[in-house]
């Protein structure tokens, strides 16, 4: 079939053109800098799909990705953390959810599916996130950009004929990442240097796999909301998961939870005086330490995924870290190289 999709020169994008491509489908992909896009094309070795030059928040662009489009995917999101940046990154996530989600219930698409996050519902400690929890009131910009663009993701799932389902992904992790996401550069920091020693964990998912049930999803179609757990870890069980893959020892920090969240609220008044490039804000600092864990929901559950384990995701990221310079081949440890695509 026909999937229009946005955010395709993404982490999640750019392996759900794979996931699609493998499954036969047709893409049509909006994309704002053709010639980026093409050179990843080119680093990953996909096929060139067809193309529409825009972006999600102008509608003309927008109808003309989704025109005859049988499925649209819309994985596309604006993320920053400057001060300067933040308004922008709320209004065009909204805007994003709106536009596509609207252009693709005119033109009759079958299926649409929005990828949004489990930070839409996040709630720090204790009891863990269900589907039916409430859409989330976070304090930081990030969760109320996702927030509110889940509330405009909601209200239109309402009136979509059953044609919208929501994905609500954990932190995602893995190899082959345009930009290197937030995750990523986090566990940079624990296979290079530390792992914390702290409360709370982690809910991870391999980027693979949240490609893989992006289609299963679009290829299903319904207005399912599709929570799931992915790999529940806490901090010990992620230092010994990369001790594992890597056969090296790794250090740990003890760094109680209130400590950690105040080190967030600093690191957030020092941005707003000069950039500062380290993933250490008090949003981050509450996922990491008041994280309550996952319940799948019900229609999570019935895709019957089989998950990639800790070690697969974690050693393909390390070996990619490697090979893409983020990391020494001592920090690589035992595992073997990250292979070299052919042409």
């Amino acid at each position: 079939m026909l999937v229009a999709m946005t955010g395709a020169s993404g982490f999640v994008g750019s392996h759900t053109l794979r996931a699609l491509a493998d499954r036969g489908h047709t893409v049509r992909a909006l994309v704002r800098d053709r010639a980026k896009f093409e050179r990843l094309l080119a680093a990953r070795g996909l096929a060139q799909p067809e193309i529409v030059e825009g972006d999600m928040t102008d509608r003309a662009s927008v109808a003309a990705l989704v025109e005859g489009a049988e499925s649209v995917i819309h994985t596309a999101a604006t993320v920053a953390f400057e001060p300067g940046l933040i308004e922008r990154m709320h209004a065009n996530n909204v805007a994003g959810v709106e536009n596509v989600v609207t252009a693709a219930l005119e033109a009759g698409a079958r299926s649409i599916v929005y990828t949004s996050s489990v930070a839409a519902i996040f709630h720090g400690g204790y009891p863990p996130i269900t589907i039916d929890d409430p859409v989330a009131e976070p304090d930081n910009p990030y969760g109320k950009a996702k927030a509110d663009a889940e509330r405009a993701a909601r209200s239109l799932q309402e009136r979509s004929d059953g044609r919208l389902s929501i994905l609500y992904p954990p932190g995602i992790i893995g190899p082959d990442d345009p930009a290197l996401s937030e995750s990523n550069k986090a566990f940079l920091i624990y296979i290079r240097d530390w792992a914390p020693r702290t409360t709370g964990g982690m809910s991870l998912v391999d980027v693979r796999d949240v490609a893989e049930i992006l289609v299963a999803v679009a290829e299903r179609g319904g207005d399912g909301r599709y929570l799931f757990a992915g790999l529940q870890l806490a901090w010990e069980e992620i230092a010994c998961v990369i001790e594992r893959v890597t056969r090296r020892a790794v250090k740990r920090k003890l760094l109680p939870g209130p400590l950690l969240r105040g080190a967030g609220r600093l690191f957030d008044a020092m941005k707003t005086v000069a950039p500062l490039d380290f993933p250490l804000t008090l949003e981050t600092m509450t996922y990491a330490t008041r994280w309550p864990g996952i319940v799948t929901s019900p229609a999570a559950a019935t895709l019957e995924h089989q998950y990639r384990t800790a070690e697969q995701t974690i050693g393909d990221l390390a070996r990619w870290l490697e090979h893409e310079g983020h990391i020494d081949k001592k920090a690589r440890g035992a595992l073997p190289p990250w292979p070299v695509r052919a042409g």
